[in-house]
């Protein structure tokens, strides 16, 4: 029997059909009617397709709503440790009254999985952030130290050298030369470690550079860095970004073990 619509693009097609061998093709060319009938497993596979659900991603990017995103789409800062007004000693100043020198410290983790990240016009793209290393991993979550300090109403800020000379000045009055030493050091290593312009290859080598100019020295520092072949290391280009160098694993043992002897 010929198959109604055959030939003129009006026929069913070879939906559902049962009997598939390799005589279904001639014989329904030829215009011989196959058996059809629904194949129920395909219709319990249909049932069991869920229609796919709204992520939070689409959710915001509908009202704009920041009270649904992880910590409203903020990285989350926890402080590890902290001494905002930790007294060292007093220096004279010129009228010969000595005036307080205190510090203040910080040590801070960042957790950047929490995040968001929008496009120029704030479409909502995705949560969860990372920063790269010195090592140029990816991590998602860093530690930072942070130090300043400040003489009187004098100087403030980051006033290391100035200390560092008052070691050996008598109008520096130290509670104890030996801890704030440490602390110094800490300070000069460890300050800031969350903005480091380059990788290690390319900050020791800056640092090996013994007429390395003081201050704003970028443009130096890169054109030294061409000078041997290291202004790119492996793709990074110095300067580009802001790398995290990993703290010492005891910087607040080490940090407390000073401050006690103050």
């Amino acid at each position: 029997m010929a198959r109604k619509g055959m030939g003129k693009g009006t026929g069913k097609g070879y939906k559902n059909m049962i009997g598939i061998d390799k005589r279904v093709h001639s014989m329904s060319a030829k215009g011989i009617k196959q058996p059809q009938k629904i194949n129920p497993i395909m219709v319990n596979t249909l049932k069991k397709v869920k229609p796919k659900e709204e992520t939070i991603i689409d959710k915001y990017n509908k009202n704009k709503d920041r009270d649904i995103l992880p910590n409203r789409g903020m990285e989350q800062i926890n402080i590890l440790f902290k001494n905002a007004n930790l007294s060292i000693g007093k220096m004279k100043d010129y009228l010969g009254k000595y005036i307080p020198i205190k510090l203040a410290i910080e040590v801070k983790e960042t957790d950047l999985s929490t995040q968001a990240i929008y496009n120029g016009e704030g479409k909502l793209l995705y949560i969860g952030n990372t920063k790269k290393t010195t090592d140029l991993e990816k991590v998602s979550s860093y530690k930072y130290l942070s130090i300043s300090g400040n003489i009187g109403n004098e100087q403030g800020g980051q006033i290391q050298d100035t200390l560092r000379k008052g070691l050996n000045d008598p109008d520096f009055d130290f509670k104890n030369k030996e801890a704030i030493k440490e602390i110094l050091d800490i300070w000069d290593e460890n300050h800031l470690n969350d903005l480091k312009a380059g990788t290690k290859k390319q900050e020791q080598a800056l640092n090996r550079w013994k007429d390395r100019p003081k201050g704003e020295s970028y443009s130096a520092d890169v054109d030294y860095l061409k000078s041997k072949n290291l202004y790119n290391d492996r793709g990074y280009k110095y300067g580009s970004a802001w790398l995290v160098e990993d703290l010492p694993k005891n910087i607040i043992t080490k940090l407390n073990n000073a401050i006690k002897r103050l």
